[in-house]
């Protein structure tokens, strides 16, 4: 009987203890007007925010469907005026020219030219032409090869997504030789692609102003 009733108790204190270890520790009461601690915490250390030159640089690199590209270029007065459709597959075209000065030194209306024509692009690269023969830049050159980095800029101003700068690397913004000074960068763009680069510079002989929108 002793046996049984000690039996009984043993079962009793394990089934005891068995139900304490069970039960969840009681959380430390919210005082009233807090919010209760958040199980993931915010990080001390959040990602910094994209700067403009980091934003532009990433856009830059976007394959857009379409890009106008016009260069005019101010000689003495005499604007000759450069255009081109550039998307994936072909170049459109049209350049002006000067034809040759009369020996009389008269500049009738018709001094210039305009040569009109398309390209087939094919692997990055220019291939056959119809119209006009005349030498293209690269399909690079053409669509827009740009470095943002802010080194390449001073007196920069950005507000309302509108960038504009002096170009003081112009080689190394390009990303080729460029034969230029006093340059000068616009630059239009949204949350998700640019919109329009205005580009002006000096040549030793030449104002040059060169118009890039982008279409995506």
């Amino acid at each position: 009987m002793k046996k049984i009733i000690i039996s009984a108790l043993l079962l009793c204190a394990l089934l005891v203890c068995m139900a304490g270890c069970a039960l969840p520790e009681n959380p430390t009461p919210t005082p009233p007007g807090e919010n209760p601690p958040s199980e993931n915490p915010p990080s001390e250390n959040p990602p910094a925010e994209q700067t403009v030159y980091e934003k532009l640089d990433v856009l830059a690199d976007k394959t857009y469907k379409k890009v106008s590209l016009s260069i005019v270029t101010n000689t003495n007065g005499i604007e000759l005026c450069a255009e081109y459709m550039i998307s994936a597959n072909n170049v459109i075209y049209s350049i002006e020219k000067l034809n040759l000065i009369d020996p009389s030194g008269d500049l009738s209306a018709d001094f210039k030219t305009r040569l009109v024509g398309s390209a087939v692009v094919s692997g990055g690269e220019i291939k056959a032409m119809d119209g006009a023969n005349v030498d293209l830049p690269s399909f690079e050159e053409l669509k827009g090869s740009f470095n943002f980095s802010e080194n390449n800029f001073e007196n920069a101003e950005n507000a309302n997504n509108s960038f504009h700068a002096d170009v003081i690397s112009p080689s190394e913004f390009y990303g080729s030789s460029v034969n230029a000074q006093n340059m000068e960068i616009s630059v239009e763009y949204s949350e998700t692609a640019l919109v329009k680069i205005v580009i002006t510079y000096k040549t030793q002989a030449s104002d040059v102003t060169t118009t890039y929108e982008f279409v995506s």
